[in-house]
């Protein structure tokens, strides 16, 4: 199950025409570029964890 703060980034990502950069989520979000690198990690690691990646 995806936190809220994971949600938040997959809507960003989602509604993105072109590439983003954690340091433009920081701003977004109102978190730093580190919590959006490791939520992302995080992601990943549930992602591939349940054999969606």
């Amino acid at each position: 199950m995806l936190s809220k703060r994971q949600m938040d980034i997959l809507v960003l990502l989602s509604k993105s025409k072109e590439p983003v950069t954690s340091g433009w989520m920081e701003k977004e979000l109102g978190v730093s570029d580190r919590t959006i690198r490791n939520e992302i990690k995080l992601m990943q690691q549930n992602t591939e964890s349940k054999g969606f990646l």
